[in-house]
């Protein structure tokens, strides 16, 4: 995840860590199919599905 690649590491600058986050955040924009495994085991999903009623005021 993203936070492996940026937590506990020293950076010299905000534009490397940015730089670090792009590349990380790239390899979704480039493959649609990618954005699936930020779901996991379903749990967004799930808790999407859960509040969409009372959540959005409806």
């Amino acid at each position: 995840m993203l936070r492996d690649e940026l937590c506990n590491r020293t950076w010299k600058g905000l534009d490397g860590l940015m730089a670090a986050a792009t590349r990380w955040l790239e390899r979704f924009w480039s493959d649609g199919r990618r954005v699936l495994l930020l779901v996991g085991d379903e749990w967004l999903l799930v808790q999407a599905n859960a509040c969409s009623g009372s959540c959005l005021g409806s």
